[in-house]
């Protein structure tokens, strides 16, 4: 720590654990950093000390990589990770601080130093300053966005940069320079927010309803209007059991919407209510039907907590353990404290959940946000002659005409003002949420009240798996219309919409549905256990294979030596040989010896290295003698004696 300024590292350590909220390490890692310039006992840790250290990070790195895969969000773990790295790899700055070096060698990190052995040349590095870039990096890593955070890293960096400036300059020289290098980067840092905010807007939001897998209850941002092709995604979101598979295919809901603004869909005054509890995990809607459709949805939940994909009609929700269940009265119905992973079976059929009859807003038609829409919408209302026909048939009647006049497709290269309008008279084709939205809009210029729903259709089935599997690209938006007294789905988005969607599928997708459906095999093994300490062994495992590894490495570390000291023993009572001063010769040479290595290999070896004073054959017929001299019973005779003699006395220093 002689190398980083006082208190430096325990004011970069106090900021990661604020961003994080990791106080408690934060202040006990700063108290061990700190504390070393005070404490003044240092100890001797040896090379394999060092490893086992290393190994110790390696086996918490790989853990906590398991374990956070398993038990967060694909697009989460990463960022959970990277923001815990500190304590990952605190043992190896804590070991380097209080030990007699103020530098490791490298080697007790890199498996390739390792594997090398004795040949790899020692590499020292001081871990402070990268220990010290990985707090602040890892600090950055928060998911509050703090405004603070800036202002702070900057007056760290002002007592880290000042501690260590070059006296060559003056302040005032040196101030300026990290004033301008200082804005350039508040410059960068608001911009690259910005950027992620813009990706976010034109990338994360396109894709909201089409390919992620939850939706907001409150407002869903669709891809209307927007020019590109929206690409589709293979992920399993979830999994879908069915009574019979004749059920299929079924549309699940997520969320519904009445106020469509700006090419965004809204749920006013969507507040939410609690549902019954029953016990054992069963939550009621309160609604009796004697002989219910059931099917079992598997799904995973980020946080524990999400909404749930359900069919119409929903009656009662089983084996579903929750803090809390509530429902808006637009039917969408959430979930919090849910241990992460669930099977839950639903029961439903007939009218079901009670939606509330529709109100004004189901009739109107956002004029002044969409211009001339209103003309379009009665043009076609009128060549339909949909004033004319029930409600019913209204539906089935708008069903034919959307699927025999249009045409869908993910992909929109056409710019304007008004896309609704230009996709009923100018390009007549699109993605389900240019159907769903239009057919919302001309069933409530007929007189239907209209909602709009986003969910997912299921309809492939898995044989490998024996239950149907739903990816995020079978998110589908559709309509909901009040036909005799209820609500019905109405789908009018083409069929073809399914085959589109498989078009731009990866050859490698068999290989994902099977590491998909091994995570998924993993998971249900894991939360069905009511015992968590069991699936520790997922974790345990890696240490048992590492330090298995370690002790094989230790055990013949320990022959090795053993071999050494018995050579070493035999060495007292061996028989002098002319040969020794060959050996002693080539070692003045600078032809060093390796630690167990043969002199047969080492004689090989050096050869092969450029030695040409006497040719390799030469230099092999003596060592035999030698070998002979010294190990063969027999001995050797007086001429091969002298000839060993003769030829050694060659090499012997001048």
């Amino acid at each position: 720590m002689k190398t980083i300024p006082v208190n430096l590292m325990a004011a970069a350590l106090l900021l990661w654990g604020w961003q994080t909220g990791s106080w408690g390490g934060a202040i006990i890692l700063s108290i061990l950093a700190e504390g070393s310039r005070i404490i003044r006992i240092r100890f001797e840790i040896s090379i394999e000390h060092f490893k086992w250290i290393a190994d110790l990070c390696a086996v918490m790195m790989i853990s906590t990589t398991i374990y956070l895969f398993f038990n967060q969000a694909s697009d989460q773990f990463v960022y959970i990770l990277l923001r815990y790295l500190p304590l990952i790899v605190a043992p190896m700055f804590i070991a380097q601080i209080y030990s007699t070096s103020d530098k490791i060698d490298i080697r007790t990190i890199s498996m390739i130093s390792r594997r090398s052995g004795q040949n790899a040349k020692p590499v020292y590095l001081n871990l402070a300053y990268p220990f010290l870039a990985l707090v602040v990096i890892s600090a950055s890593f928060s998911p509050e966005k703090n405004l603070l955070f800036y202002p702070l890293f900057l007056l760290i960096a002002v007592y880290g940069f000042y501690s260590i400036r070059s006296r060559r300059y003056s302040l005032i020289i040196w101030g300026g320079y990290f004033i301008i290098l200082s804005s350039l980067g508040f410059a960068a840092h608001v911009g690259l927010n910005r950027l992620q905010l813009l990706l976010e807007r034109e990338g994360l939001e396109w894709f909201s309803n089409i390919n992620l897998g939850e939706s907001d209850p409150f407002r869903s941002i669709t891809a209307i209007g927007k020019v590109g092709e929206l690409k589709a995604s293979n992920r399993i979101a979830f999994r879908v059991r069915p009574e019979n598979p004749l059920q299929l295919p079924i549309l699940l809901r997520e969320a519904v919407y009445e106020r469509f603004y700006k090419n965004e869909w809204f749920a006013t005054h969507p507040e939410f209510t609690r549902v019954r509890y029953l016990g054992k995990d069963a939550w009621t809607f309160d609604i009796h039907l004697l002989y219910p459709q059931r099917i079992t949805i598997i799904s995973s939940f980020q946080n524990g907590k999400g909404l749930l994909k359900l069919p119409a009609g929903v009656v009662r929700i089983r084996n579903l353990p929750a803090e809390d269940m509530t429902r808006n009265r637009f039917g969408a119905v959430r979930v919090e404290g849910n241990p992460g992973y669930a099977e839950y079976l639903v029961e439903y059929g007939g009218t079901g959940i009670s939606d509330p009859p529709p109100s004004d807003r189901d009739l109107q038609i956002p004029e002044e946000q969409i211009k001339n829409t209103t003309s379009v919408l009665k043009e076609i209302s009128d060549k339909l002659s949909l004033h004319k026909l029930s409600h019913k048939e209204s539906v089935k009647r708008i069903d034919h005409f959307f699927k025999t006049e249009f045409t869908y497709s993910l992909k929109n290269t056409e710019k304007g003002s008004n896309p609704i309008n230009r996709f009923l008279q100018v390009t007549r084709s699109g993605h389900c949420e240019y159907f769903a939205t239009a057919g919302v809009l001309l069933l409530r210029q007929a007189g239907i009240p209209a909602r709009y729903v986003v969910g997912f259709s299921v309809h492939e089935w898995s044989d490998r798996e024996n239950q149907a599997i739903v990816r995020t690209r079978h998110a589908h938006a559709w309509t909901l219309a009040w036909v005799d007294g209820r609500w019905i789905d109405a789908d009018f988005t083409p069929s073809t919409w399914r085959d589109a969607e498989t078009q731009s599928i990866s050859q490698w997708r068999s290989l994902t549905d099977l590491w998909d459906y091994a995570v998924f095999l993993f998971q249900q093994w894991k939360w069905h256990k009511t015992d968590r300490s069991v699936y520790a062994f997922w974790l345990i495992l890696p240490l048992v294979l590492i330090l298995g590894r370690r002790f094989l490495i230790l055990r013949k570390t320990r022959k090795v030596r053993a071999m050494e000291n018995a050579d070493a023993a035999i060495l007292k009572n061996r028989i002098v040989s002319p040969f020794d001063n060959v050996a002693e010769y080539l070692q003045h040479q600078g032809y060093v010896r390796l630690p167990g290595e043969s002199l047969k290999t080492w004689i090989s070896r050096i050869c092969r290295e450029g030695f040409a004073e006497k040719t390799a054959g030469e230099l092999n017929f003596l060592l035999n003698i030698h070998y002979r001299l010294r190990f063969d019973p027999k001995g050797i005779t007086p001429e091969e004696y002298h000839r060993l003699e003769e030829g050694s006395k060659s090499y012997s220093e001048p």
